[in-house]
């Protein structure tokens, strides 16, 4: 089982990442390249720290992320967990998430459980250009070369 965090972030979001949330992944096993997927899974969820606003906290050096935001992003990250798995052929993933906040430090910890299910394959298909540009020579032979 493979677990990455958000570290696959940009440096200024590993930094405010590094101040209040972190995020694990794992599930991705079957993958071609899985940690390749799992940075732009992370780099693709609503809830990184660019997509965060703060609110002012003691500390204003590391301000605190508004709770509410904070769970209403994580919610979005499961839909766009399978929305982008769909682009690699899973299109009956599931997830279980949970989102926990360390009551000591005020970090949040989102942990994805995912299970991939069976990748659709295609074992056939049919491609035909129709239209006005079925007969742009440039485009018959893009098809012809495919290896589709």
């Amino acid at each position: 089982m493979m677990t990455t965090s958000a570290y696959a972030l940009s440096e200024s979001q590993k930094k405010a990442e590094a101040l209040w949330v972190h995020i694990n992944l794992t599930g991705l096993d079957k993958i071609q390249d899985p940690q390749q997927t799992q940075e732009k899974i992370l780099n693709s969820l609503a809830l990184n720290a660019a997509n965060i606003p703060n609110t002012t906290s003691n500390n204003s050096q590391n301000p605190a992320p508004n709770p509410t935001y904070v769970r209403l992003l994580y919610e979005r990250s499961t839909t766009q967990i399978l929305t982008g798995l769909k682009s690699y052929g899973y299109y009956k993933a599931n997830i279980d998430s949970h989102l926990d906040l360390n009551q000591t430090t005020g970090k949040y910890t989102a942990t994805y459980q995912i299970n991939l299910g069976p990748p659709l394959l295609i074992h056939s298909l049919d491609l035909a250009l129709i239209g006005p540009g079925a007969q742009e020579p440039t485009l018959v032979q893009i098809i012809k070369q495919s290896s589709i």
